[in-house]
């Protein structure tokens, strides 16, 4: 219920900030706006490049979903995170993954994006020995710690 609650309060408030933007933001535009620049600045940009405003509408709401998501554990009453129970961190891992290879392999084709995972001019000897290394982390290693999170006792 708290999964659903923070998705729609996500929605609604996007909604209610951009629905009809101003030149100059007032009240919760201006909010949205502080929250979708940080997203982009601190988040975005630094790891993707001019590529980033393409990803903002995914990245700044997946942000937002998780961040209200942790916020429920904090609320007098409530004090549940909805992303202790691990399938709803596991469904945004899994999306996010998904979208991460396929964007990869669409963009480079299966042979360039797997000779991006080891940076070229590597002497052959540890090419062998990163290359697995970087495969794991790729394709087993990164979905799960992307799940996981550290839940702390009470």
């Amino acid at each position: 219920m708290l999964a659903a609650a923070g998705a729609v309060l996500v929605c609604a408030l996007l909604w209610a900030a951009f629905a009809r933007p101003r030149l100059v933001p007032r009240g919760l535009q201006n909010l949205a706006e502080l929250g979708y620049l940080f997203v982009r600045d601190q988040v975005a940009r630094p790891f993707l490049g001019k590529d980033a405003d393409r990803w903002m509408g995914l990245l700044l709401s997946v942000f937002l979903l998780s961040w209200i998501w942790s916020l429920t554990g904090v609320i007098p009453g409530i004090q549940l995170p909805v992303s202790a129970y691990l399938a709803f961190p596991a469904v945004m891992a899994v999306a996010v993954y998904v979208i991460k290879i396929y964007v990869g392999v669409r963009a480079h084709g299966v042979r360039g994006y797997l000779d991006g995972l080891v940076p070229p001019g590597l002497p052959r000897g540890l090419y062998l020995v990163l290359l697995p290394m970087e495969l794991r982390q790729n394709f087993a290693t990164s979905l799960f710690t992307h799940m996981l999170r550290p839940v702390r006792g009470p």
